[in-house]
């Protein structure tokens, strides 16, 4: 890893500790500066969570996806003031999905952006052996060549996974 990807790396890490501290403060003060959306859609036992940053003002967008309820849940959250057209557009990704579109739109997000993820082990038993084997080989290209290798493709908010791990219900449940 280079000394500039080290510096960015680091600049990127201080960010995300004001951040929180910011949001801790937000909610022992009862400020609204961060605005959290809720989705919810058709139950699949399945998580991920992400911490991505828009190209455009280096704002951190959070994401975290969860079975609650007998639903999906999808919580994506930014703070107000850096709200720029990048994490507007990305909210959006999320927004009305069909049942098929949040299929792949959860594949992807697994996939391309999740740092923490899992999925039932019903999930896994039913995916197709060549859809496993390119989760794998794209999870290994992202973590041996680094996220900064190739910002433009993890920030790429149009692209999606030839593969769908939750075709045909397989939803775990």
């Amino acid at each position: 890893m280079s000394l500039k990807n080290i510096g960015v790396i680091n600049d990127l890490l201080n960010r995300h500790d004001a951040e929180i501290s910011r949001f801790s403060t937000d909610i022992l003060n009862d400020h609204q500066s961060f605005t959290i959306i809720k989705f919810e859609y058709d139950l699949v036992k399945a998580y991920g969570m992400s911490m991505n940053f828009s190209p455009e003002s280096q704002n951190f967008v959070y994401t975290n996806v969860f079975p609650y309820d007998g639903k999906t849940i999808v919580l994506v959250g930014s703070f107000n003031e850096n709200m720029d057209l990048w994490t507007k557009q990305y909210f959006d990704t999320w927004c009305n999905l069909s049942s098929r579109d949040f299929e792949i739109k959860l594949t992807t997000f697994l996939s391309k952006n999740s740092e923490n993820w899992g999925l039932s082990p019903k999930i896994v038993e039913n995916i197709k052996a060549e859809d496993l084997n390119k989760f794998l080989r794209l999870k290994s290209d992202i973590v041996t060549k680094g996220i900064l290798s190739d910002i433009e493709f993890i920030l790429d908010l149009d692209y999606k996974t030839d593969y769908n791990f939750f075709a045909e219900n397989n939803y775990g449940c």
